[in-house]
């Protein structure tokens, strides 16, 4: 596909565009840093419109897992919604429902638009994963500045923990851990992998996030076995685990000192598990809670769920680190569940299950498609933790991004047989 010079210029905006505005969560920045909540929204509208519309005049293909995943997000808003009208079901708010389909139905757009935008950045010579490279190292360098950012004050900003362009240590750690897995994967000069790979855990520490280190550990270590190193994965392995095993035997009171309240209960938690004594000095966290609220309302309509936002906002589930306000249930396949029943649950994982081993398939011979499957780790290991991961415009990006880049990885090893 030839593209003009002027044509291939407004084009290569349009992409940048769309992935600032997403992996930057520009949106939020409006929100830290002036108060207005969704900013950015219009200008992000505008460019998916774009790129949506010259995919359809270009007559551009979809993937088999895209459509996949299309079909997950309408038998949950279908079941949802249709259990939320007419069921009896009387824990959830109506006024809820209008609102969820409106936020889905557009992320279901962002995704779309990045799955296309991987094909106008080849097509204008842009290097897709380098592109979402610079724009993860861009995120990662603002986490220890979160308070600063946060300069209209209307959001809650944790100050022990840092939060950058995202408001949330949580998220800021996820896009530490995608640095990751595109850094042990695309970079090939030795000097650059390792200082970048140093760089995004020494971010992903500044979150205070168990679940960002985990991610980044498995990623290391699955890169390793998808470059068919299996012994060598192993023995750093075990290299690592008895270097911080005997560090923290000796050190484990000293780090603890550095800290204090609910930081220094989160820091000797993480540590606890690392030295594999989970039981000492456990305390039930806001999230456990949640999905124990979660799963007693799954108890109760397990079938067909709830109805759309019950588990959104959970009823009678109120935590102080949100001013008691109603919560949801801070995991997304309980969310399924709980919403819109067993059928719901069974695609989200029949789609994770299905890219995942696709992708698998390829990742030795194709850097595109191994970096799909590390996503994909990151994406069903985050669902664990968050109700939301749906709803995050960088997840959006994300998601669609690399299911265009295993379309393309799928595609160049049929080149390759043909």
């Amino acid at each position: 596909m030839r593209i003009p010079w002027g044509e291939s210029y407004i084009i290569r905006l349009t992409v940048w565009t769309l992935a600032a505005c997403c992996m930057l969560n520009l949106n939020g920045v409006g929100m830290l840093v002036l108060g207005v909540n969704q900013l950015f929204s219009p200008v992000l509208l505008l460019v998916c419109g774009v790129l949506l519309l010259l995919a359809f005049t270009r007559q551009l293909p979809t993937s088999n897992e895209m459509q996949l995943y299309i079909i997950s997000l309408f038998v949950y808003l279908t079941i949802g919604t249709f259990v939320a009208i007419f069921s009896n079901v009387n824990t959830i708010n109506l006024g809820l429902v209008p609102s969820l389909l409106l936020r889905y139905f557009t992320a279901s757009i962002v995704v779309i638009s990045a799955f296309y935008s991987v094909f106008f950045a080849l097509n204008t010579k842009l290097e897709p994963m380098k592109l979402l490279l610079i724009l993860c190292v861009v995120a990662s360098m603002f986490i220890p500045f979160g308070e600063l950012i946060n300069v209209s004050g209307k959001l809650v900003v944790d100050s022990q923990r840092g939060a950058g362009v995202f408001g949330n240590p949580n998220e800021a750690s996820i896009v530490t851990a995608v640095g990751f897995a595109l850094t042990v994967n695309i970079v090939k000069r030795k000097w650059l992998k390792l200082s970048l790979m140093l760089f995004f855990v020494a971010m992903s520490l500044l979150t205070f996030s168990k679940t960002g280190l985990m991610l980044i550990a498995l990623i290391y270590f699955a890169n390793i076995l998808l470059a068919g190193n299996f012994s060598m994965a192993v023995a750093r392995l075990l290299t690592m685990l008895v270097v911080i095993y005997t560090l923290l035997i000796f050190f484990k009171v000293d780090i603890l000192n550095q800290f204090e309240g609910n930081q220094a209960k989160r820091v000797e938690q993480f540590l606890n598990i690392m030295l594999f004594n989970p039981s000492e000095g456990v305390v039930e966290s806001s999230r456990g809670y949640l999905w124990r609220q979660g799963l007693d309302k799954i108890a109760q309509h397990p079938v067909l769920g709830n109805g759309l936002g019950a588990l959104h906002s959970m009823q009678g589930a109120q935590v102080s680190v949100n001013n008691k306000v109603a919560q949801g249930v801070h995991n997304t396949y309980l969310l399924k569940i709980g919403d819109a029943g067993v059928l719901a649950l069974i695609a989200y994982l029949g789609f994770i299950a299905v890219t995942s081993l696709r992708a698998i398939k390829l990742s030795r011979k194709e850097p595109a498609a191994r970096f799909c499957f590390l996503y994909m780790i990151i994406f069903s290991i985050d669902s664990l933790s968050s109700h939301n991961v749906e709803l995050l415009r960088f997840h959006n990006f994300l998601l669609g991004y690399s299911l265009a880049l295993l379309y393309l990885a799928k595609r160049n090893q049929h080149k390759v047989y043909a």
